[in-house]
């Protein structure tokens, strides 16, 4: 073993190896590959069960961990007397986990106990779980291990988030159906053990804890955790400000579990109920900004039920109730900019399905529309940092651009929505928002941008007729449009989309002939082809072509002024 141990070194990531010549360590890496693959399954099984337990190095242990794990998914360890060696090891080894182990070794020995489960549980070997189940009180280390074991199981069998063969979602069915009979109201008791006395002991173990039985929630008897124990405990770690961060996410993270759980709608309703009941004030934007996900899965599932058993239902209609009431906290989720803990997608999927429900939209939901409109705002607007690159357009500017153009594509659905059920009101929000930029010297690039570009975007959902007549506000807009100077109009973001804004309401001249000089200064002066960029100079000659095949007659009293223009900045 010393020999291989000496190898194994020379082949990973150790000192020993950073010292040696390629050609050695390529040697290294062909020896360790020949003693994996062409050792006899009890040789090479015994090998590494003594350099597991003899070796002081990490990057042994490792190696030994994953020849084991190769050879016992590529069906090389099979006899009786072998596995149950194997299994005796490996559950020695997990009991006796201490938290202070590198993480790796400990993921990589979680990893290959859950293979052995998958394998053998409950079959050949009954008692996995009751042998790994940490003992009362729990401890840090036999606490984490568990919890590896509970996650590597997830992640490589029982998680329906990845597709599996056939053969994967027997097995599943056959370990979920056999801890469900067997063990799961004891492992759910650890959990809240651990939870209660490791918060302050050991935060992190008990946030893997935690993380385990979100994973399982969906799975097990909902009744476990739901209920007048696990659900204050939950709420408890998730709003107190002496919880770690990772104790708090993965806290919230089981109640969002909880919220999703897959249910009849009507004992959906009932479960929604008693969380909404738990919590006081769950819908205020400041649990909004602690618990993200679990507002924005709870809202979801409130519209869910809303959609499933109807306005006239008692059950739908008080689901639309709950729905609403944690609307707050969803939209400060959705404003506050945070990735990490807000799925932006599942709020616009959420955000879209409940704009859909409405038909003629009652005083309070054209306030909840008017937070939506200012959610599409923020979530369409470019990041400040990339404002130099944007404006030269250089390569980063470009991925920048084309990130967000793919990022906008699914909120322009939802704004077309919103000013399909509430024209008047989506209008109402773009003035103001042309106002604020206009009266502002301070209004930045990102601001204006995306208030002209839902200006446009406006022009798409309304009428043709519509501009033309400038209808509803548009007939105030278009002559602020025409008339306006922004202080960032240098920048080429907010140049181009403003050309491309006035082009959309192009036919609001044919009908109000007075504003053709505003329209000829947009194109003519330095907004226009005169603009110190020559991306937005080019593109403002483009566009004024069109305007002409637009306007034709309307520009013959203007011919003197375009000619005067175009002969010295046309060639």
């Amino acid at each position: 073993m010393d020999d291989l141990e000496h190898v194994i070194l020379l082949a990973s990531d150790s000192p020993a190896a950073a010292a040696a010549s390629p050609s050695i360590r390529a040697e290294a890496l062909a020896f360790c590959a020949r003693a994996r693959d062409e050792s006899p399954p009890s040789s090479l099984l015994r090998l590494c069960l003594s350099g597991i337990a003899s070796s002081p190095h990490a990057q042994v242990h490792f190696w030994c961990l994953q020849s084991l794990h190769d050879a016992l998914l590529r069906r090389r360890l099979v006899l009786p007397d072998d596995l149950a060696l194997l299994r005796s090891s490996l559950l020695s080894l997990a009991v006796s986990s201490h938290a202070g182990s590198p993480p790796f070794l400990r993921n990589k020995l979680a990893q290959l106990v859950a293979l052995l489960i998958r394998l053998e549980y409950p079959h050949v070997y009954p008692s996995y779980f009751i042998d790994l189940l940490p003992p009362a009180p729990p401890q840090p280390g036999p606490t984490d291990m568990f919890a590896r074991v509970l996650i590597s199981l997830d992640d490589d069998l029982l998680s329906q988030e990845y597709p599996r063969n056939s053969g994967e979602a027997a097995d599943a069915m056959r370990v979920k159906d056999s801890m469900r009979a067997q063990c799961v109201s004891q492992i759910a008791s650890h959990w809240h053990a651990a939870a209660v006395t490791l918060r302050t002991a050991d935060p992190a173990a008990a946030a893997v804890a935690l993380d385990a039985a979100r994973r399982c929630i969906s799975w097990i008897d909902v009744g476990l955790v739901a209920n007048d124990v696990f659900v204050p405990l939950f709420f408890d770690i998730a709003m107190s400000p002496g919880s770690a961060s990772p104790l708090a996410a993965a806290a919230v993270g089981c109640l969002s579990g909880v919220a999703s759980k897959r249910m009849d709608s009507r004992a959906k309703v009932g479960l929604l109920r008693s969380l909404l009941a738990a919590q006081q004030g769950l819908g205020s934007p400041d649990n909004g900004l602690k618990m993200a996900p679990l507002v924005i899965a709870y809202a979801a599932e409130a519209l869910e039920c809303h959609s499933r058993l109807g306005p006239s239902d008692a059950d739908g209609a008080a689901a639309l109730e709950m729905l609403e009431e944690v609307l707050p906290a969803v939209f400060a989720a959705a404003e506050s900019g945070n990735d990490e803990d807000v799925d932006s997608g599942s709020v616009l999927e959420f955000l879209s399905g409940y704009v859909s429900t409405m038909k003629a939209p009652s005083e309070k939901q054209l306030g909840h529309l008017g937070r939506i409109l200012e959610v599409v705002r923020v979530q369409m607007s470019f990041d400040p940092v990339y404002r130099g690159h944007l404006d030269v357009l250089d390569k980063i500017g470009k991925e920048e651009e084309d990130l967000m153009a793919e990022q906008r594509k699914d909120l322009i659905v939802l704004f077309r929505s919103i000013c399909r059920v509430a024209p008047a009101a989506a209008q109402l929000f773009i003035s103001g928002l042309i106002v604020t930029a206009l009266s502002s010297a301070e209004a930045s690039v990102e601001d204006v941008e995306v208030a002209l570009t839902l200006f446009f975007r406006l022009g798409e959902a309304v009428g043709e007729e519509e501009i033309r007549t400038g209808a509803g506000l548009i007939g105030q807009l278009v002559p602020m449009l025409l008339t306006a100077r922004f202080s960032c109009h240098t920048h080429r973001l907010v140049a181009l989309v403003y050309l491309e804004t006035v082009t959309r309401y192009m036919k609001f001249m044919q009908e109000h002939v007075q504003y053709v000089p505003h329209l000829l200064g947009v194109f003519l002066d330095n907004r226009g082809i005169h603009h110190q960029n020559a991306h937005v100079s080019r593109r403002a000659g483009y566009l004024f072509m069109r305007a002409v095949k637009s306007l034709k007659a309307k520009l013959v009293p203007y011919l003197d002024t375009i000619l005067q223009v175009f002969p010295f900045s046309v060639c």
